[in-house]
């Protein structure tokens, strides 16, 4: 049915992930306020319907989508909106975004009509774009318009691999809701109606592994945990089948968790470059995402909240936190015990790809999985030098760029000759950089090459867009001059038959 290869390069940096998950999830207390930024997903930002002063529910929309590329965005607690206006949200240029502020009082909630699984695919995927589903495993796509490609798919990943170091908040969604797990992958089967579904999970989650065996074997209404093992390979992946939804146990290796990566694992196909999974059959969603699928489906509950680990070395009593989107770093930091002389670097995300935060009063987005305070000793300390070209960055990147000369490139400023080296592949996985013995910042190089080709892109497209606007005109000024040429002529063809008359 599947063949089967190993990701190129990547790397085994030290998990952590024993900090944080050993306790169960949290619930983190609601916050005195939340600012919700209008800009949590890819695509056009949102646009705000409330105004300063108006009273709001939890699970309220308070801004629609901006375009079709774009997201709702609800309350995620009950109150007054206080601002609408610039704060600074988690992103490495700690630049500020437009938000909505809103002033707590009590938590009343506001619900959508629940569904079933006996809704049309139509109707569900409607009910994705209401309840502002994103992608929750960083990426933070809008999961309606990943769905509308439903008749090009035959095969639903679901990606629990959870590959960053120290963030465990998918593997105690594993242990603590499998059944919502599958309840949310029942829902995506019948918007898909995929061949295939298959949960992707590496091997150091035994314990989840575990819990999802016997969810699918009692969903197979088999009362032990009989899951037949279907088969063992020479990558010592190993399935368990279900009916239509198989567990997969791949190895442990950072970055099997991008969605190509993990894609390319399971089934050996590699996605084409520039090419989006469904180019090929494939939908891949991250598991989180898929429980949240259920609780807007079969709940009423739009995307409000999420859990999140809070950990590192600084961090007293490091766990999983189920908080509202929008709360402070600052208010889960200290429910986690965060000592603040002691952190060295906060991050919003994983240690890989997460974006280093300047400061606490950030809030917490569709997208955040992970915060991370780290210690001194959590933190390389070696000075960068010039490249060696000893070529470890190249047999490190997955996605089998160069990085080296992508580097170069991007240091002079060529950012088409970055292109040429594959930058636009890049998804900043920061192997390279992991194993790079001359410590030079490689990802901050190729996020600064993306920001400008962005940059020139946008401009362009707004040149492109004045020109047409410039042609619109000059055509109409053209065609209103004619109609007057015209009008002008006849007129005086009518005086001229009318002073000399036949």
């Amino acid at each position: 049915m599947f063949s089967f290869a190993k990701i190129k390069g990547g790397i085994h940096p030290d998990e952590n992930k024993h900090l944080s998950n050993h306790k169960p999830i949290a619930k983190a207390l609601l916050p005195d306020h939340v600012i919700i930024p209008l800009s949590q997903h890819l695509g056009a930002p949102a646009n705000p319907i409330v105004k300063v002063g108006d009273s709001v529910k939890t699970g309220q929309v308070i801004a629609e989508a901006g375009g079709f590329v774009s997201a709702y965005i609800h309350s995620s607690v009950s109150g007054e909106v206080k601002d609408i206006g610039e704060y600074p949200v988690p992103h490495a240029s700690g630049l500020k975004n437009l938000c909505i502020k809103i002033k707590r009082h009590g938590d009343e909630w506001h619900y959508l009509p629940r569904l079933s699984l006996e809704s049309s695919a139509d109707i569900l995927i409607e009910r994705l774009r209401e309840a502002g589903l994103t992608g929750m495993g960083g990426a933070s796509f809008p999961s309606n318009i990943k769905y509308l490609a439903k008749d090009k798919i035959h095969t639903l990943i679901v990606n629990a691999a959870e590959c960053e170091p120290y963030i465990t908040a998918d593997d105690m969604l594993m242990r603590e809701r499998a059944e919502q797990i599958i309840s949310g992958i029942k829902i995506a089967q019948k918007i898909l109606k995929p061949k295939s579904v298959i949960i992707g999970v590496e091997d150091n989650k035994t314990e989840a592994i575990k819990i999802l065996k016997k969810a699918l074997a009692k969903e197979n209404g088999d009362k032990s945990s009989g899951i037949r093992r279907v088969w063992p390979l020479a990558n010592s992946t190993t399935f368990y089948e279900n009916l239509q939804i198989s567990l997969a146990v791949v190895p442990t290796k950072y970055p099997t968790g991008g969605e190509k990566q993990l894609i390319q694992v399971l089934t050996g196909v590699e996605v084409p470059s520039g090419e989006l999974p469904s180019s090929v059959g494939f939908l891949c969603q991250n598991i989180a995402t898929v429980a949240a699928i259920s609780d807007a489906v079969l709940e009423g509950m739009p995307l409000v909240k999420r859990i999140v680990t809070v950990t590192g070395r600084a961090v007293n009593s490091p766990g999983n936190f189920e908080a509202r989107l929008g709360t402070p770093l600052s208010e889960l930091l200290d429910q986690a015990g965060a000592d603040q002389d002691k952190v060295s670097r906060l991050i919003a995300g994983g240690p890989m790809m997460g974006q280093v935060m300047k400061t606490t009063d950030v809030p917490l987005v569709k997208g955040c999985g992970g915060i991370l305070a780290l210690n001194e000793q959590e933190i390389p300390q070696a000075e960068s030098s010039p490249c060696v070209k000893c070529g470890k960055c190249v047999n490190a990147c997955p996605m089998g760029l160069v990085p080296l000369e992508m580097a170069r490139h991007t240091k002079y400023k060529d950012y088409d000759g970055a292109v040429d080296f594959g930058l636009t592949d890049c998804i900043l996985c920061g192997s390279c950089a992991y194993v790079c013995p001359s410590h030079l910042p490689l990802v901050q190089y190729f996020q600064f090459a993306k920001g400008e080709l962005k940059k020139q892109s946008d401009q362009d497209r707004r040149l492109d867009y004045t020109r047409q606007l410039s042609e619109v005109k000059r055509a109409r000024l053209k065609k209103e001059a004619d109609a007057k040429a015209a009008a002008k002529a006849a007129k005086a063809k009518k005086r001229k038959r009318t002073t000399n008359p036949a």
